[in-house]
């Protein structure tokens, strides 16, 4: 690869790494974490089962903010990931250039 090839791929990189921290934010990943951990106090609760239609509401809950948080951990470790791939392929690049 060309050095433009590598910032084209940097810029888009880039690029995607604003729009996750924008999902981050417009999803509120962080709210939703603190609403888990409270959710999940309030299901360890012994009496939470006493009132079977607000535990069942409870427990759909935290599993759609289970579901809402790892998929976002995961596209977050997508884009980490491919970060660390690119940045690897670029310093393997300078290494065979300074070889060169």
């Amino acid at each position: 690869m060309t050095n433009i090839e590598f910032k084209d791929i940097e810029q888009q990189l880039a690029g995607l790494s604003q729009r996750v921290d924008k999902i981050e934010t417009i999803d509120d990943i962080s709210g939703k974490i603190a609403q888990l951990a409270q959710l999940e106090e309030t299901a360890a609760d012994p009496s939470f089962w006493n009132d079977t239609k607000k535990a069942k509401e409870v427990s759909r809950q935290i599993d759609f903010l289970k579901t809402s948080i790892s998929t976002f951990r995961a596209l977050r470790k997508k884009m980490d990931d491919d970060q660390a791939l690119f940045d690897l392929c670029k310093e393997m690049q300078d290494e065979t250039e300074l070889a060169s």
